[in-house]
C-alpha cells in the first residue's frame, strides 16, 4: 500500500524541483488533490486491514476464554482421565462474550434449554445428566456444593480488556 504512494510521490516529486513559496505550495495542492483517490484508495485498505486483524483478534480472544473456562469445568467435574471426554460438551454451552460499550470480555454459561445459568448450574447440570454421570465426580452433596463454589469463584467474574 505505500509502495503505492511511494510510486506516486516519485512520480510527481520533479514537478516541485525549483519552485518555491507560493508556487511551490500551489504546485503541492495541485499534487495532493491529484493523489486524493490513491490516498483514499489506501486508507480504505489499511482500514479494511486493520479490521480484519481485529476481528481475528477478537475470535481468539474468545477461543481461548471458552477453551480456559472449558478446561476449569472440566477439571473440577471429571473423574482423573476423562476431561477431555467432557471438553466438547462444555465448550457448545460456554462463550465469550464483548460489551459494546466496555470492550470487555465475560464468559457465559448456558443450560441445555440456552439461557444463561452461573458456572455453578452448569456443573449440576452436568451432574445431574445420566450421560455424563459416569465422567463426573463428587457423590456427595456437599462434594459437589465445595467443587460448584470453587469454579464459580475461578470464572464467575473474568473480565479480559
Amino acid at each position: 500500500m505505500s509502495k503505492k504512494i511511494d510510486e506516486f510521490a516519485e512520480q510527481h516529486v520533479h514537478r516541485l524541483l525549483g519552485l518555491e513559496g507560493e508556487e511551490r505550495d500551489r504546485m503541492m495542492s495541485q499534487i495532493m488533490e491529484e493523489g486524493r483517490p490513491l490516498f483514499e484508495e489506501v486508507a480504505k485498505e489499511r482500514t479494511r486491514d486493520l479490521c480484519e486483524q481485529a476481528e481475528k483478534l477478537t475470535a481468539n480472544i474468545r477461543r481461548l476464554m471458552r477453551e480456559r473456562a472449558a478446561n476449569v469445568l472440566a477439571s473440577a467435574l471429571a473423574i482423573k482421565g476423562v476431561a477431555s471426554v467432557l471438553m466438547p460438551h462444555l465448550l457448545e454451552r460456554i462463550d465469550a462474550v464483548q460489551d459494546e460499550k466496555t470492550g470487555e470480555f465475560a464468559v457465559q454459561h448456558r443450560a441445555s434449554d440456552g439461557s444463561i445459568v452461573p458456572p455453578e448450574a452448569l456443573i449440576a447440570e452436568f451432574r445431574n445428566s445420566e450421560l455424563f454421570q459416569p465422567l463426573v465426580h463428587g457423590s456427595t452433596a456437599g462434594d459437589r456444593e465445595q467443587q460448584a463454589r470453587l469454579v464459580a469463584e475461578t470464572l464467575g467474574n473474568q473480565r479480559v480488556h
